[in-house]
């Protein structure tokens, strides 16, 4: 049995997005900042023992003007994935704003929050503090590296197989 689910990230601009859609889609990754403009595409099948979930995970531009202009980006969306650079207070504080968005509009997606850039370890006390802050908001909350790819598979076969249950 396959199933196919729409995925959106949401975050800052530089926060990693494109990165982690990137590692997780083609386990890649590149130092080279490349904004996204508009949205990128990704998929890859997960296998979850006897079922696969399809994910087509949207990468969306990122920045506080641009998350309630393109409706339809956003339109038919199983999944919403935060994302904020622990090294980054800014973009840490935004997600909030950004989840306030969304939760209305999107109230039984799925939403889990990434703390990304988490092999950088002199920010790990800000990825705890971030933890409390957002605790009760998201599904889950998980550290990530789209350099070294922790959590991100993790992160997504745990969405997809909440798409299963």
């Amino acid at each position: 049995m396959r199933i196919s689910k729409k995925i959106c990230l949401l975050g800052d601009e530089s926060v990693g997005k494109s990165s982690i859609s990137t590692r997780f889609a083609d386990d890649e990754f590149s130092d080279k900042y490349k904004a996204t403009i508009g949205v990128k595409l990704f998929q890859k099948v997960v296998d979850l023992n006897e079922k696969q979930v399809n994910l087509i995970v949207w990468d969306i531009q990122g920045g506080k003007e641009l998350i309630s202009s393109p409706q339809q980006y956003y339109r038919g969306a199983h999944g919403l994935i935060f994302v904020c650079d622990i090294s980054n207070n800014e973009s840490i504080q935004n997600i909030s704003y950004y989840y306030d968005i969304v939760k209305k509009k999107y109230p039984t997606a799925k939403k889990i929050l990434l703390l990304n850039k988490c092999d950088l370890s002199e920010f790990s006390l800000t990825a705890k503090e971030a933890m409390l802050t957002y605790k009760d908001m998201f599904d889950n909350i998980i550290n990530t590296s789209a350099k070294t790819g922790l959590g991100v598979n993790e992160a997504f076969k745990l969405l997809a197989s909440d798409f299963i249950d």
